[in-house]
């Protein structure tokens, strides 16, 4: 039986995700915790959470399971899908894992310290935060944490999931500069021109960026790097 939420929450499922078996299984149980499940197109990931009335970005998910992960990482599959989630402009990434990291000795040539670096490359290089779940039910429960967080409180108009794609005008060329350094999403981006107001602000102010919420020191260090290393001449920097 359906809960009755007058409140009703919201997601938005691709229709790739819910054409699986274990996507429509996550569709129905968010639907029995009173979920409004929206199938669309996602420009970016399999599922996005739209912002309540009192937050300013929404939550863009790609599930994965960890041998799909694994697989993925070896065509370019997984790093289209990865820009996509750090350029979308409206949303936090984040990558739900699935199933045990034990299973990649198993069944992949891969070694522990292989898995261990696309784990950190997705967190550092790309900005998005990886939650790790043993099965399709634990991803649902994910889910609908990160929805009743979002949507406390009804939003007035439900905000579209935005990826930036190819810069049109002076602002969202200084987004796509700012979200081409590591460890720093499209949101983030926006976030840091929202506090310093222009990109040279923003850049002259670097080593404060830890500041902001999301972004720590170590983030910041390696984008004061990026700024500061030496073109060679030769086509390598030093």
């Amino acid at each position: 039986m359906r809960k009755n939420n007058k409140n009703e929450f919201v997601v938005f499922i691709d229709t790739r995700e819910i054409a699986t078996e274990n996507g429509r299984k996550i569709a129905e149980n968010l639907r029995i915790q009173g979920v409004k499940v929206n199938p669309e197109v996602l420009e970016a990931g399999d599922y996005y959470i739209p912002p309540g009335k009192n937050a300013s970005h929404g939550i863009v998910v790609e599930r994965k399971e960890i041998l799909d992960l694994i697989a993925s990482a070896k065509t370019k599959r997984l790093w289209q899908q990865l820009q996509n989630l750090s350029n979308a402009q409206n949303a936090e990434p984040y990558i739900v894992v699935e199933g045990s990291l034990a299973l990649t000795k198993k069944f992949t040539q891969w070694r522990p310290e292989a898995v261990v670096g696309l784990i950190m490359t997705i967190l550092n290089d790309f900005g998005i935060k990886i939650v790790f779940t043993p099965s399709w039910y634990w991803t649902s429960h994910v889910l609908m944490n990160m929805i009743k967080r979002l949507q406390r409180e009804k939003p007035k108009k439900i905000r579209r999931l935005h990826v930036v794609k190819k810069a049109q005008t002076p602002q969202e060329y200084a987004l796509l500069v700012l979200a081409s350094f590591p460890g720093i999403s499209t949101a983030r981006a926006e976030q840091i021109l929202r506090t310093y107001g222009t990109l040279r602000d923003a850049l002259d102010n670097v080593d404060y960026w830890h500041t902001l919420p999301g972004i720590g020191r170590k983030t910041a260090r390696r984008v004061r790097q990026v700024l500061d290393a030496e073109f060679a001449g030769d086509g390598e920097y030093g």
